[in-house]
This record gives C-alpha cells, sequence and structure tokens, in this order.
C-alpha cells in the first residue's frame, strides 16, 4: 500500500479544492505565531501551538462541564487532523500561497464585518419587535407570494387508550368554546395526544394519523364530520377521534395564520439588512470625507 506521502497528490484526479480549505482553516485557526509566557499549550504539531485560550474562545457558552470537556476533546482532535492534512497538502498549494493570503485576510475582514453586524442589531432591538399589524401589512402587500404549495389542513384530533368514549363525538362536533375547552381538559387526563386548536397543517401532518383509519384515503375525509377509529401499537389498542375543519388546497391562498411566523422573520431580516447598509453607507461616506479612501478608479 502507497504511503500518503509517496507523492499521493500528484495524481490529476485528486480534488485540491478541499486541501485548499484545510490550509486555509488551518491558517486561520492556528497560526498563533507561537506561545507567550503564561499561555498553555494544549497541542503541538511540528512547530505550531494549539493553545487552550483558542479552545475556550469556540467552546460554546452554557455547556456542562462534561460536555465543555467532550466539546474541548473534539475541537483539539479536529486541529490535529487539519494540521496533519494541512502539512501534507503544503507542497501542492506553495504556487497559490498569495491566493491563500488573499482569502484569509478577506475571511478574517468577513468574520469582524459579521461580529460588528451582530453588534449592531443587538443594539437595535426595536427592528426584531414585529407587530400584528407589520404582519399583516406584508401579508396583504405580498399575498402573491403565499400560495399553498401542498395542502393544508384544519383538524381536531384525539387518541387514547380508552375504548367507549362515545361523548368525544358529541364534543369534537360541537362549535362551543367551553365544550371543547371541557374536553381538553379531559384529554390532558385521559389522552395520548391531541389537536384542539384551529392552525393549519400541512397534508403531511394528516396523513401521520392515518393507521387505523378505514373509510380510505384520510384526506377524503368529509370536512366537518367527526370520524371514531381505531388503531394497533405494538399490543396496544388506540383510539382515534378526527374531525377534519377546512381544507386549503395546493395552488390556494394561505391564510395569515399560516404565514405568520415566516412573515415575522422576512421583515426581520429585511431591518437587518437595511441597517446594515445604512450603517456601511454612512461609513464609507466618512471613510472618503477623511481621506481614508483612497479609489486609484478615478
Amino acid at each position: 500500500m502507497r504511503k500518503l506521502s509517496d507523492n499521493s497528490f500528484s495524481n490529476p484526479r485528486v480534488n485540491l479544492q478541499a486541501l485548499w480549505i484545510v490550509c486555509l482553516i488551518s491558517m486561520m485557526t492556528a497560526c498563533n505565531g507561537g506561545s507567550t509566557p503564561g499561555d498553555e499549550v494544549l497541542v503541538k504539531f511540528g512547530d505550531k501551538e494549539l493553545l487552550r485560550e483558542e479552545v475556550d474562545l469556540f467552546t460554546p457558552d452554557g455547556l456542562s462541564g462534561k460536555d465543555s470537556v467532550r466539546f474541548a476533546d473534539q475541537y483539539v482532535d479536529q486541529w490535529i487532523e487539519i494540521q496533519a492534512m494541512s502539512a501534507e497538502a503544503s507542497g501542492e498549494v506553495d504556487s497559490r500561497e498569495a491566493s491563500i493570503r488573499y482569502k484569509v485576510a478577506r475571511y478574517r475582514d468577513q468574520v469582524v464585518s459579521q461580529m460588528f453586524t451582530e453588534k449592531l442589531i443587538a443594539e437595535r432591538p426595536d427592528i426584531l419587535r414585529v407587530s400584528e399589524a407589520d404582519v399583516e401589512g406584508y401579508y396583504q402587500r405580498h399575498s402573491d407570494n403565499f400560495i399553498a404549495h401542498t395542502s393544508f389542513y384544519q383538524y381536531f384530533y384525539l387518541k387514547t387508550e380508552l375504548s367507549g368514549q362515545y361523548r368525544v363525538v358529541n364534543q369534537l362536533q360541537s362549535a362551543d368554546p367551553a365544550t371543547l375547552d371541557e374536553l381538553e381538559e379531559w384529554a390532558r387526563e385521559h389522552a395520548v395526544t391531541w389537536k384542539l386548536d384551529s392552525s393549519y397543517l400541512p397534508e403531511t401532518e394528516l396523513l401521520k394519523l392515518s393507521d387505523g383509519y378505514y373509510l380510505g384515503d384520510i384526506t377524503r375525509a368529509y370536512p366537518g364530520t367527526v370520524y371514531p377509529y381505531a388503531h394497533d401499537e405494538g399490543e396496544v389498542r388506540y383510539f382515534d377521534f378526527l374531525r377534519i375543519l377546512d381544507v386549503i388546497n395546493t395552488g390556494e391562498q394561505l391564510p395569515l395564520s399560516v404565514c405568520q411566523e415566516k412573515i415575522a422573520q422576512i421583515i426581520r431580516n429585511e431591518r437587518k439588512h437595511a441597517l446594515v447598509e445604512e450603517t456601511q453607507a454612512i461609513l464609507v461616506n466618512q471613510a472618503r470625507k477623511t481621506g481614508a479612501v483612497t479609489d486609484y478608479r478615478n
């Protein structure tokens, strides 16, 4: 068997892009310029050192002591793997040293810029607050963007191990909110799972309830009718109750309730983008006025 060092990379079929990325990551995370007195070196690979400071910086906050140790061990192992790949690939990428240097510098600038962006947003919590009026206004202005690409179903469902629960049928049939509240109280004690709200869910969620449904395709259940049925899971028999309230077919307008969270996130992202663009424009304008920017293209 040929060793990796035996000119393995001379094979033209080897994709060196992954190795250049490895070297890029290595230069970003491992080239610390040598330790200084007081730094704790965790591991060395050739003349490169991995300091505890680096591992601590990349360890996520909020981990338990055990999880922190596990993360640190994984980080050190990955660092060694990256150095091994980098060392093997270094001869292949010498001719691209300038490209790597520029990429490292650009990547660093992007990381710093992203950190500044996060700081900007943290200082403006108001842009993350989206009101119901904001959501409804966006929905009305962009209604064509909220068309169903699959069927959505509004339904009530209840699953219990108790047989003979005929009153559930009557309660599910009721339009009285008090009756449904009473049923939900009963479900908390006696049901395995239930859905007694008016939310719409995609067809895939309804299909999960089809075990034991004996009248054919569950998506064809007649809206407004309560269907009791049963199914077995191992040695346990469950009793199911389903009532479809409404159906939104593919190609129809989605109701606002289905889109609320998505719209709120769209609005937040648009505000974040606008804040960053505005800040960038201000900073660039200031830099030009102070002479920090010299554009030789003009």
